[in-house]
């Protein structure tokens, strides 16, 4: 049940992105565009994985094979926004980099390194386990290494709410 919850999540960015649009940013620049293909992965990824999910609990008709065909388009969809995250953070790092003046503090820099280096290895961890579950063939790592690479951003996620959290 807790997998429909991401639903609001993808409503919250959706209802940002066209926000965004409407403001005073140009209408159609590349951070849009990638936001809008993120979305839309994001979007599959949710669908394919509530409905094979629903189906699974007999909420929704479908057969064992629907379901693993769904299943294994939700995780294609995921390994697609992944993808585009990383691109999109090596984009913003180098575009950081070029234009980047000595105008800028030490702290400022050092703040955002640390939170472009969070984010990026964080989104890489994903990166095996969405080729791992995509494959057609059942996958090719061990389940300590599932395990490992799943607890990595997740551990990182868990410390950053209790950080937030305690102050």
């Amino acid at each position: 049940m807790a997998r429909l919850w991401g639903l609001l999540g993808l409503y919250g960015a959706a209802k940002k992105l066209v926000a965004r649009r409407r403001g005073s940013e140009p209408p159609l620049d590349a951070l849009t565009l990638v936001a809008a293909a993120q979305l839309a992965s994001l979007v599959v990824f949710q669908a394919a994985e509530n409905v094979a999910f629903l189906s699974g609990k007999k909420v929704l008709p479908g057969s064992a094979a629907l379901q693993a065909r769904l299943g294994l388009l939700s995780v294609r969809a995921w390994g697609l926004y992944v993808a585009m995250e990383a691109a999109r953070l090596l984009v913003e790092r180098r575009r950081k980099q070029e234009g980047e003046e000595e105008k800028s503090a030490a702290a400022d820099k050092t703040a955002w390194q640390g939170q472009w280096n969070k984010s990026f290895y964080r989104n890489l961890a994903w990166a095996p386990l969405t080729l791992h579950w995509g494959s057609a063939t059942g996958g090719f790592l061990p389940d300590v290494a599932i395990s490992l690479l799943g607890f990595y951003p997740a551990w990182g996620a868990m410390t950053d709410l209790w950080r937030e959290t305690r102050s």
